[in-house]
């Protein structure tokens, strides 16, 4: 199993652990944010190890624990300006202490990643923990339904082995797509891989090179984030799942009749389901849509 994988700055933790609040619903969000820390997590700690283990707070003392029973892990001495560089580190949840909210939107901004501190612990808690959500796709609302999960990202890999439909159809919705996904800003490069079996091709791309494709979606991308730092790539790949998904940084979607939909088939409605990595299983998924692990 995946092991969920958080920074925090050491003086975040404390000031979280007290202060848990009375109202009902802070009470919740607070007790999953606990969860989260000490439930089959790696700890990026900002503390050195000597110092965590000299200090004799309670809350560090659980963490102690915790660690000695093999529960979680935890890693000293991290600076989180340098694993914000690691490519490998791109699924990390950023918590600062003492940072205020324009600065954390300024870091996502620029970044596309989550960074949260006390100023935005519960806003952020309304999405992240909301477990196995699903919109509705329709002839109304289109995929604009998604924007409410539009979070920060840095990359997407879509999968769906039947993507290239009609032109038309194509262009309609994957426009519509990014546009409630992706960051309204982009300030580094940002890879879209997908993973789709190019035999399906239909009659009207049929003289298509994969290298045309991929420069069509970017067309398409480009009418709604003007940027050059979108980059497609397109592997022709056939997925034994009949679901086709989305994976972010952050965020696992799925769906049944794929991301590309006709007008008949917006009519009969369908369900996207939303998966946060903050759930059980989820971040495992994620992991294995990204090795290729249902590939035929």
């Amino acid at each position: 199993m995946e092991r969920k994988k958080i920074y925090c700055d050491s003086n975040f933790l404390l000031d979280f652990y007290n202060d848990r609040h009375t109202d009902t619903k802070r009470i919740v969000a607070w007790e999953q944010y606990l969860d989260l820390f000490v439930k089959d997590s790696v700890l990026y700690l900002n503390i050195e190890e000597g110092d965590f283990f000299s200090n004799d707070n309670d809350f560090f003392n659980k963490l102690k624990k915790l660690k000695k029973e093999g529960i979680i892990k935890i890693k000293f001495n991290c600076d989180y300006k340098k694993l914000i560089e690691d490519k490998d580190k791109k699924h990390l949840i950023y918590f600062l202490y003492n940072k205020p909210i324009e600065e954390l939107i300024n870091l996502e901004d620029k970044y596309g990643l989550m960074f949260i501190s006390k100023d935005n612990l519960y806003k952020k808690s309304d999405y992240i923990f909301s477990f196995d959500s699903f919109r509705k796709i329709d002839n109304t609302s289109g995929w604009k339904v998604l924007e409410q999960f539009k979070q920060p990202c840095n990359y997407m890999l879509l999968i769906d082995n039947f993507l290239f439909k009609s032109e038309e159809d194509v262009t309609e919705n994957l426009k519509s797509l990014f546009d409630a996904l992706l960051p309204n800003k982009i300030m580094k490069n940002f890879p879209i891989t997908i993973r789709t079996q190019l035999a399906n091709k239909y009659k009207c791309w049929s003289n298509k090179s994969k290298e045309d494709l991929e420069n069509k979606v970017e067309e398409i991308i480009k009418q709604v984030r003007q940027t050059d730092l979108i980059k497609v790539t397109i592997e022709n790949v056939k997925y034994s799942e009949h679901d086709r998904n989305l994976i972010t940084n952050y965020f696992w979607f799925s769906i049944g009749y794929g991301f590309v939909l006709s007008y008949s088939e917006k009519a009969k409605t369908t369900d996207v389901h939303i998966h946060c990595i903050t759930h059980p299983n989820v971040y495992d998924r994620m992991i294995d849509f990204e090795n290729k692990g249902t590939l035929k």
